[in-house]
């Protein structure tokens, strides 16, 4: 099969990985690509006992390898990544791309809203410790259970870390996803839609219910499908600034995304408790949840980009869900066109940091001379 000349002529030419836990997810990641090769997926197959499907395309100078995780959960991730570390043996680095929850607040006041977009910079595996009589007692941190990020990402997150530098990384994810919105014919929910409750107010019947009302706690199975219109008091909305400077402006913009690089805890249980939010909040700096990032970062370099699409508690639905999940495709492109591969060859126009040089009878306005 002939192929373009950038396409590696094998598996072992694809450095970057793209994991996904769900089909909205490897959707917006497709829709994100320079391009996607449809033509080569029984051309690079895989290793024998390898169950993972790829996908394949490029991104900026990258070439990437795509995998949808069969569902999710951190058996399901750790299992995906085993066998894609054994198909493509040279992947340098893996990128967890997709939806996430969020604390409202974090520890330093600042605002996470709908639509935003998680960094890690560590992941906390909430899963992982000791079961007491009177409680559990949990690892302090991944730290001290998987060990560091390398220093490839170290680097990379100190990097974010200077203002002008992360203001590119910004701005180009904005101008990725302003092109992804139209490509996926989809849009920004509107501030309406990006509603907080109080962390004490629990998504159930009040009154009418005798399930709701007869256990602290308790919500019956109605409750958890009806929707907050139905259920919900108004009253007991959060409000916040980010959003009310959103909503006062005549033009209707909305809100630009921020990115957030911090904390992610990781478990085997959507969380979907205000309380417990909170608790892993104040307690580890989380700022984030979701349910496969240990089982990427225990077999390759990674960083796990996620857009939030709810607030991790009783209130969850799947209004954000599309729209959070192209936020996190466009920063993870903007991730990897500024990403350089260790082993990356010189673009051959500039070599060992010298321009090349240009022929004086080409320039603008120079008339050849014999």
């Amino acid at each position: 099969m002939d192929f373009p000349q950038h396409r590696p002529w094998n598996r072992d030419g694809f450095e970057i990985a793209i994991i996904c836990a769900l089909p909205r997810e490897t959707n917006a990641v497709l829709c994100s690509m320079d391009e996607i090769w449809h033509d080569c997926r029984h051309y690079y197959g895989k290793s024998a006992g390898d169950d993972n499907s790829y996908d394949f395309g490029e991104i900026g100078n990258h070439s990437v390898v795509i995998v949808t995780l069969p569902n999710m959960g951190l058996v399901k991730s750790s299992s995906a990544s085993r066998s894609l570390k054994m198909s493509f043996s040279s992947i340098k680095l893996a990128l967890l791309v997709g939806m996430c929850g969020a604390v409202p607040f974090k520890k330093d006041g600042s605002e996470i809203v709908l639509g935003d977009v998680i960094i890690s910079e560590t992941i906390v595996e909430l899963d992982y410790g000791r079961q007491y009589s009177d409680s559990f007692r949990r690892k302090n941190a991944l730290l001290d259970v998987h060990g560091r990020p390398n220093e490839e990402i170290l680097g990379l997150l100190q990097r974010w870390k200077i203002p002008v530098i992360f203001e590119t990384l910004r701005q180009g994810s904005m101008r990725h996803l302003n092109a992804l919105l139209q490509t996926m014919n989809t849009n920004y929910p509107g501030v309406r839609q990006d509603i907080l409750f109080q962390p004490d107010y629990i998504h159930k019947h009040r009154g009418k219910c005798m399930e709701c009302s007869d256990v602290v706690g308790s919500v019956c199975q109605h409750a958890l499908t009806a929707s907050c219109s139905d259920l919900c008091d108004e009253s007991k909305i959060v409000p916040r600034h980010r959003l009310k400077e959103a909503a006062a402006k005549p033009d209707g913009t909305i809100p630009n995304p921020n990115i957030h690089i911090g904390p992610i805890g990781t478990g085997n249980a959507v969380m979907k408790s205000a309380q417990h939010r909170d608790q892993h909040a104040h307690s580890d700096g989380i700022i984030a949840f979701e349910m496969e990032g240990v089982g990427v970062w225990d077999k390759f370099n990674c960083l796990v980009i996620k857009g939030v699409c709810d607030y991790a508690d009783s209130h969850k639905n799947k209004v954000w869900q599309e729209y959070a999940a192209a936020v996190a495709a466009a920063v993870a492109k903007e991730v990897l066109v500024q990403y350089v591969t260790p082993q990356m060859l010189p673009n051959p126009s500039v070599s060992n940091g010298e321009l090349p040089r240009q022929n004086p009878n080409h320039l603008t306005g120079r008339e050849q001379t014999r």
